[in-house]
């Protein structure tokens, strides 16, 4: 199984460097070939690792992630398609992270709901028409990651540990997208925000493939 994760986070590095070059070269074909390849290589890190009851809500999350790259890689304006893939994905990581209970502390509570008040009250005025999509799917992401970091902090394990990387990276990749697309381009951008979705995807999934002290961590 550590054979099955290793090849496959090395399959998420390689198809991240394919993508970034064939973007960043105006290879089309190129990057929708590659692409995909990091979320196909994500399931096959969870695919090769521990069995545990957080397994197939992980695996249904990679797979509407993959729907939602597709979907905003398209020709054509797919944007709110791939936002509610992606909204549904985060879901069921909330799912997984929650199984057994929500955890609730104080400071990532203040931390994620300080970032969550301040991307809405930056990006609501200029959204328009996608005000309330981006606002629930602000809300929901956040809610995720909010709750990958209390997993952290209950659990202090390394596989813990990944799934909250992950979790905050996803962040970080979304607050980049929703800068570059709603208020003011990014330097770097395709680095800046897949970069840290591959991150993300990688994080979540090697996390969830983890097993510590015989007990499934997701």
């Amino acid at each position: 199984m550590t054979r099955v994760r290793t090849l496959a986070s090395l399959g998420v590095a390689a198809a991240s460097l394919a993508y970034l070059v064939a973007s960043s070269q105006g290879w089309t074909a190129a990057g929708y070939a590659t692409k995909p390849l990091i979320v196909v290589s994500c399931l096959g890190i969870v695919a090769g690792g521990a069995a545990s009851p957080t397994r197939g809500w992980i695996l249904a999350g990679l797979g509407l992630s993959l729907g939602g790259d597709i979907a905003l890689m398209l020709p054509g304006d797919y944007f709110v398609a791939g936002l509610a893939l992606f909204l549904v994905a985060h879901l069921c990581y909330i799912r997984a992270f929650t199984l057994n209970g929500w955890r609730v502390s104080p400071l990532p509570s203040l931390l994620v709901g300080g970032y969550l008040m301040l991307m809405v009250a930056l990006l609501v005025p200029v959204l328009g028409p996608m005000r309330v999509p981006v606002a629930v799917y602000a809300t929901v992401i956040s809610i995720m990651a909010w709750q990958a970091v209390e997993q952290r902090a209950a659990l202090e394990t390394r596989a813990a540990a990944l799934v909250a990387f992950g979790a905050v990276m996803f962040v970080a990749s979304d607050t980049a997208l929703a800068i570059n697309r709603f208020l003011t381009p990014l330097a770097m951008e395709r680095l800046l925000i897949m970069g840290t979705y591959a991150l993300a995807q990688w994080g979540i999934a090697l996390g969830a493939s983890m097993q510590e002290h015989g007990r499934p961590v997701a």
